[in-house]
Parts: structure tokens; sequence; C-alpha cells
């Protein structure tokens, strides 16, 4: 009975000790799936999900339907994306998530066609992602209120990031410098035309500014929204002139105050504009100078596995340690009672 009891203790003290080290490496587990994506707040953000967009927007602008809506409504071309992505096997975030957050510049002074614009290119993508996967999702389009200090880039950014919403679906105009801090989709879904809108502000004895080159002078204010490719433009190309950034809703205010002699914006933004505000900006006039690149939408930039989000790693691995704890616990308790 004895040497019974000794070999059922050892037996007790191995698998005792073999639980607890399972809990050890499941809590080394835990910590660093943690700490390597903690700071993913998107809880849908992953390399498949990415991929999932990319393949959908290929879809959305290879549409000939959705061609003639853009070329109609903003009156350029949809580039053409000879890129095609596969879709992922399998759709790559949780079914728990039925609605996928769709998010823009909801400055009250952006004009439509804009605010129609973002909502169709987001409601077609999730009709590309329903059809391909057999879903039920729905868009919710989220309306930002742009932080003055980040700008519109970076506002957008934190946003995706944040998991404010899931998408930006904005005319965002991609550059090598957004690239390495978002993943644009690999297929835009418009080009842009730059333009700026010379005020009323000395317009009697400031004539003859026809190019970009002459606001490049000193004794000039230009003006545009911070943190946008004119931002960039005015950077490098008006050196010499006053640069005052602003807000959306600022640059034009600026304009009306008689403030600034020119506002640097996309065309048909300030066509939009200056057609609402004619009568309070009599001798305004708008001139192109090139095309502005290609927009299109973008989502957080990882190198995280969908694996990650399906499955809740983080909570189904936390209850596994807790069970396996708790029968540790019990069994050291019922052996060492005499």
């Amino acid at each position: 009975m004895t040497i019974l009891t000794r070999t059922n203790t050892r037996i007790v003290s191995s698998t005792v000790s073999f639980l607890l080290a399972i809990v050890i490496v499941q809590l080394l587990f835990i910590t660093h799936r943690f700490t390597s994506s903690h700071t993913h707040a998107n809880p849908i953000a992953s390399i498949e999900f990415n991929q999932a967009v990319d393949a959908a927007m290929y879809e959305v602008v290879s549409s000939s339907s959705f061609q003639q809506y853009i070329t109609k409504i903003v009156g350029f071309p949809v580039p053409l994306c000879s890129t095609k992505i596969k879709y992922p096997t399998r759709w790559p975030v949780s079914s728990l998530i039925t609605e996928l957050k769709m998010c823009y510049d909801g400055s009250s002074y952006i004009a439509e066609p804009w605010p129609s614009v973002y909502k169709e290119v987001g409601r077609r993508m999730i009709e590309a992602f329903n059809a391909q996967y057999s879903l039920k999702l729905s868009a919710k389009f989220v309306p930002l209120v742009m932080n003055e200090t980040l700008g519109y880039f970076e506002s957008l950014r934190v946003a995706v990031e944040s998991g404010e919403c899931d998408v930006a679906v904005a005319d965002t105009t991609l550059t090598e410098e957004r690239s390495a801090k978002v993943k644009f989709s690999v297929c835009p879904y418009g080009v842009s035309v730059n333009a700026f809108l010379r005020s009323d502000l000395d317009n009697t004895t400031l004539t003859g500014i026809t190019e970009l080159k002459h606001l490049n002078r000193s004794g000039l204010n230009v003006t545009y929204y911070e943190g946008t490719i004119f931002d960039t433009i005015a950077q490098q190309e008006l050196q010499a002139a006053n640069r005052v950034p602003s807000t959306y809703e600022g640059q034009y205010t600026l304009v009306l105050q008689r403030k600034v002699h020119a506002v640097l914006g996309d065309v048909l933004d300030q066509q939009a504009w200056l057609e609402a505000n004619r009568k309070d900006c009599v001798s305004c006039y708008i001139k192109a100078f090139g095309l502005g690149g290609s927009f299109g939408v973008f989502t957080q930039a990882t190198t995280r596995s969908s694996e990650a989000v399906r499955h809740g790693i983080w909570p189904h691995s936390l209850m596994g340690v807790v069970v396996m704890g708790m029968l540790v616990l019990l069994m050291v308790e019922m052996f060492s009672k005499p």
C-alpha cells in the first residue's frame, strides 16, 4: 500500500509539474502574441484583409458601370488597373463582424459629388465581398472630423489604425511617403487635376497670375489644406511665397476674407466652391497646373495574419490557461488532503 501511495504521489507530482509547464508556456505564448500585435487596435487589420480589398477594388474599377459613373460625375476617366489580385481562400474577418466602417473627410465644405463618390466606392466594395464569400455585410459610412493638428492624411491614417474605420474611401492621393505608412489599394479609382484659385485680394495690382510659378514670389500669401498633396506642392514649388497651411474650411474662409492671394487644391473642388460663392468672390478665377496623380482607398499597413483575427488568440488562449490553472489547483488540493 505504501509503495502504491508513493507511486500515485509521483504520478500526481509529475502530472502537476507537466500541467504547470503547459501553463507557463501558454502564458509566454500569449505574452508574445499580445506584445507583437498590441498596436493593432483595428480588430480586422490583416494581410489577408488587405488582399481582399485589393481584389475587390480590381473588380470595382474594372466595372464598366463604375467607369461610366466616375466619368459622368467627376469628369475624368478611371485609371486602368492591370494588376489583378486573387481573393483569399476564405473571408479573413470574424463572422461576428457584419459591417465595415468606411471613412472619409466629413468637413462641411466637402461638396458634392465627393461624398457620393466615396459612398459609391464603399458600396461596390461591399457588394464584391458579399458576392465572393456569400456574405451579408453592410457598409457604415463614417464622415470624420479632421484633426487640425494632424491634417488630412494623418487624421485618416490614425482613424484606420485605431479601428474608428476599416477602410479610408476618400480620394487620397498616392505618394511614396504615404505608401510607407498605410496600405493603398493596388487599383486607384481616380485621378485628380491640380489647380489654384486666385482670390480677389490685390486683383488690380497683382495681375497676370496664370501659372503656378507666378505664385512663387515674396509678398504673395498662398493657402492650402494641411496634410494633403497640396501641402507638399507648396513646400516644394512655392518656397518664396508666404505659405499659409489651413483646414479645408479655413482655406476658403481666408479667400473670402481676402487674406490670401490664392488657394491650391483640386480643380473640381474649387469649381464647386466658386460656383456656390461667386457673389462673394466676384473676380476669382481658377487655373489648372497639371495632373495631381492617382487616388484611391487605403487600409492599415500590417504584417499580421488573419488567423489571429479570426480565432481570437488572446481570449481563447487565456481561457485555456485559466481552465488548466484551475485543474492544477484542484489536483493539488485533492491529493494534499490526508
